[in-house]
């Protein structure tokens, strides 16, 4: 169970940190999701039970703390 949260806080964190990439793309290809999309993606992890409700709490935690 410990590497399946591992490996789902990997996933998120890769996910969420705009590891998604345009070929051509005039900043090099990396396109930044907005706050926005990052929570719908995470409600959607949590609700398809991808998510434990501590990472979901974690992963929320992690996106607001990058606004400020």
């Amino acid at each position: 169970m410990k590497l399946h949260s591992s490996v789902a806080i990997l996933s998120l964190t890769l996910l969420l940190g705009g590891c998604i990439v345009a070929p051509g793309h005039p900043d090099g290809g990396r396109i930044e999701p907005t706050v926005g999309q990052q929570l719908i993606d995470l409600d959607r992890a949590r609700d398809q039970g991808i998510l434990t409700p501590e990472e979901y709490a974690l992963g929320r935690q992690q996106i607001l703390d990058r606004m400020r």
